[in-house]
């Protein structure tokens, strides 16, 4: 449950910052740089933002995120959906300690990426 821990830190270090002990935040910040070497970090984006996003089928909320998502090395797949356009899926094999930002740009109906430029 290393991704949970991983979580956890983060979340401790965003809220308790500033009033718990230099050695505490030291023992934090070491232990989630030994996570972040056997996890991976994933920055999602889509285009355009607010879709629904899915990572191995979870529900991740909606665009745009702040946070890395945490997982463990291996496939995964990523699939963004917003009503009133196609989903857009993107699979991708991910290795340990590897930090990453993956795009998932939906298309238009008509079938022209929002990236394109418009006519």
């Amino acid at each position: 449950h290393r991704v949970d821990a991983y979580v956890t830190f983060r979340e401790l270090m965003r809220r308790f910052q500033t009033v718990i002990s230099e050695t505490a935040r030291t023992e934090v910040r070491q232990r989630m740089e030994e996570l972040e070497a056997e996890l991976v970090l994933v920055t999602l984006e889509s285009r355009p933002s607010g879709a629904s996003i899915t990572v191995d089928g979870e529900d991740r909320g909606r665009g745009p995120f702040y946070d890395e998502v945490v997982l463990e090395p291996g496939r995964h797949t990523f699939e963004a959906r917003l009503e009133g356009y196609e989903s857009a899926t993107r699979i991708q094999d991910l290795a340990s300690g590897e930090r990453t930002w993956i795009e998932l740009n939906l298309r238009a109906p008509s079938g022209r990426s929002l990236r394109e430029p418009w006519a």
